[in-house]
């Protein structure tokens, strides 16, 4: 009996050790891989917003705006334009929307031939990577853009507006303006972490925990 207990003691140890070792390994690698990774700067990740914006705006009206156009006879898509739709094709619109959304921001940039790149990411020479140093995933950025920067923070998200839009539908206008108050909030907040994060993570980086680094 004395010899097992001491066996199993020992065998216990040696879990722990072994434990210990792993996670010191693995600090030690996320240490290594954090100090060769060159974070992207804040101009280049303006600039990809930029492009982003505009072309993402473009592609992810579209459809929307044909059905409005069709319907209306109206040139120009507004808020104001959507809202002259019957209710079903309003929710149409704003779902082809977010569709869209995934597509441009998720399905797109996780592909191995994108790289974790967006249009504007690829022209400024940046892309998406995980914390860790291993290629981007679609899980990885559909945590990053739905639930970060769509749902979360919104204002840096242009598909947010179509999101807002499903969800205004159904509450109460004091509760619509209390949530848009609290995501512009959020989104300022994220910024400022941006600026003063020595990787210049923003939330949305924080939930899927990914960086944008240089190419």
């Amino acid at each position: 009996m004395m010899k097992e207990s001491r066996k199993s003691k020992k065998e216990q140890l040696f879990q722990q050790l072994s434990i210990q070792n792993a996670a010191t390994f693995r600090g030690k690698y996320l240490n290594r891989i954090r100090q060769q990774l060159k974070y992207a700067s804040l101009s280049r990740r303006f600039f990809a917003f930029l492009i982003d914006f505009v072309c993402s705006s473009i592609f992810i009206t579209l459809m929307p705006m044909l059905i409005t156009s069709i319907i209306t006879q109206e040139k120009s898509f507004t808020t104001r334009s959507l809202m002259k739709l019957p209710m079903p094709l309003q929710i149409l619109c704003c779902l082809l929307a977010v569709s869209a959304a995934v597509y441009y921001y998720c399905i797109y940039p996780s592909a191995s031939a994108h790289n974790g790149q967006t249009v504007g990411k690829r022209l400024m020479h940046i892309r998406i990577q995980k914390q860790d140093g291993g290629q981007i995933h679609m899980t990885d950025l559909l945590k990053r853009e739905l639930i970060g920067s769509l749902l979360l923070e919104g204002e840096t998200a242009f598909p947010s507006a179509f999101v807002r839009y499903l969800v205004f539908l159904w509450i109460p206008a004091i509760l619509s303006r209390g949530l848009m108050i609290t995501s512009v909030l959020i989104s300022l907040a994220s910024i400022i972490w941006c600026v003063i994060d020595q990787r210049r993570c923003m939330f949305h980086d924080l939930i899927a925990k990914t960086s944008v680094v240089d190419m």
